[in-house]
């Protein structure tokens, strides 16, 4: 289960969507910022509690890019999905060592890229709760 993610995106619905997406899926604590300028004064105050970073590479004042070269010249090891409307931006997050997602992007593809991160397992539907409590008592 994933515990702390930072999401900084400057489009509110998709903002809203991600955290939603991150929150039920996977039970994430999400703090969500509307520029990567904000996102770095959050991680200046602590940037090691956080365990994933999901960032627009196009936002306000500071975009992705920059934010997680300035995240790794603080020390946040936490890995990194970077998402944009831009195809030739792949390279570039894969070079900083992130992995890339195409916007609009659809829930699936999001949750299937997430489960790729050790920290992120999705919650069981209830009738897989129900097969693995009945597997426990047999």
């Amino acid at each position: 289960m994933c515990s702390s993610v930072l999401l900084a995106e400057d489009d509110p619905t998709v903002r809203a969507v991600t955290a939603c997406l991150l929150e039920r899926t996977f039970h994430c604590r999400v703090e969500s910022f509307c520029d990567g300028a904000r996102a770095l004064a959050r991680l200046q105050e602590g940037g090691d509690q956080v365990e994933l970073l999901i960032l627009d590479v196009h936002m306000p004042y500071m975009g992705g890019f920059e934010l997680l070269e300035a995240a790794r010249a603080m020390g946040v090891g936490a890995p990194a999905l970077i998402h944009s409307g831009d195809p030739t931006q792949r390279i570039t997050a894969e070079e900083l060592g992130a992995k890339f997602l195409l916007k609009p992007w659809r829930a699936p593809d999001m949750i299937e890229l997430l489960a790729s991160f050790d920290l992120a397992r999705p919650c069981l539907t209830p009738a897989e709760r129900a097969d693995a409590g009945a597997s426990r008592s047999a």
